[in-house]
């Protein structure tokens, strides 16, 4: 510790403070993992609800449009 203190002009009480800073908060560091597991989990969720909203679209569209063809060729609806 001696050699990287003089290599980059800190002290070791600096050191030492970093040390007990990290340590203290480690577990909220890590918890964070999980927070970003969360986070993706839910962008799949999301995706996959847009990707069935976007088929419904779709065939509601073509059903419309089905719909609309039938009412042109006999003048009434179905």
């Amino acid at each position: 510790m001696a050699e990287l203190c003089r290599e980059h002009q800190l002290t070791s009480q600096m050191v030492g403070n970093w040390k007990q800073q990290f340590l203290t908060a480690a577990p909220q560091v890590f918890e964070k993992g999980d927070a970003d597991s969360d986070e993706r989990a839910r962008i799949a969720e999301l995706e996959r609800m847009v990707g069935r909203l976007t088929m419904e679209l779709d065939i509601a569209k073509k059903a419309s449009s089905l719909l609309d063809g039938m009412r042109g060729r006999n003048g009434k609806q179905p």
